[in-house]
């Protein structure tokens, strides 16, 4: 093309342009906020919690706590017969005494057959070291016991002696043994097991069949000779329900 011709086409579309109408403005579009409903909070009513009380806790006692401890707390003595071979010879037996109790007694070595094996001799060696165990941890100690049918020594069951004769052994035996232990005995067994079972009579040993029904006062009344501070008892079992033994046992403490 000729640059004439260019120049003709280029005026050309500038009088078209001038003379064609004002274009008309797209509209502009308005945007009207959304209104947002408002939507007050629910309430939901929800129940208290339920608060269960605590439970009550258990109290598991430590060795700080022993039985020992216990029972002092309450004004309790509490003991256990105790076999002095077992306390010489376990430690963990004696160490289990000394913390968890506060009082003993023998089971056999005050008893007169292992105390005095001969009419003229006596044997304190066990009797003493269990004094002398019961000192050492502050425990009271519960003699046991002075008279009794059983384990009775040989030479007595054995002998044939007098009324007189074995009142003298009473007294003597009895005399001995409380006054050594004077002191360092709480209370003493004095008369054991005297009340036949079955029919509530005095049972029949080589003490009433030989001295009579009386050798039990005359055996307390040595005895309270012998330590007038020491508690004095008469020891039995079978008594704590009412029965013949139970009304017999009353009856001879009476009096």
């Amino acid at each position: 093309m000729a640059d004439s011709q260019w120049q003709i086409a280029i005026f050309i579309l500038i009088v078209m342009a001038a003379c064609a109408p004002n274009p008309t403005p797209l509209p502009i579009p308005i945007i009207t906020p959304r209104q947002t409903k408002t939507v007050a909070p629910t309430l939901i009513s929800n129940p208290s919690p339920t608060i269960s009380p605590a439970p009550k806790a258990t109290v598991v006692p430590t060795i700080a706590q022993s039985l020992r401890a216990l029972a002092f707390n309450r004004g309790i003595q509490i003991g256990a017969a105790i076999n002095v071979d077992a306390l010489k010879k376990d430690a963990q037996y004696a160490a289990t005494l000394a913390r968890e109790y506060s009082a003993l007694t023998p089971e056999n070595v005050m008893k007169m057959g292992p105390l005095r094996p001969t009419q003229t001799t006596y044997k304190f060696d066990d009797a003493d070291y269990l004094v002398n165990f019961a000192q050492t941890n502050g425990m009271q100690v519960r003699g046991h016991t002075l008279v009794w049918h059983n384990q009775i020594p040989k030479w007595l069951s054995d002998g044939n002696f007098s009324r007189e004769q074995l009142i003298a052994i009473l007294r003597e035996h009895i005399t001995t043994v409380v006054a050594r232990y004077r002191g360092k005995i709480a209370a003493w067994d004095v008369v054991n097991e005297a009340i036949d079972d079955k029919t509530g009579n005095l049972r029949e040993t080589i003490w009433s069949k030989g001295i009579g029904a009386e050798y039990i006062e005359m055996a307390f009344r040595f005895a309270r000779d012998a330590d007038p501070n020491v508690k004095l008892i008469y020891n039995d079992y079978s008594g704590e329900a009412t029965n013949k033994k139970s009304d017999a046992i009353y009856n001879l403490v009476k009096g």
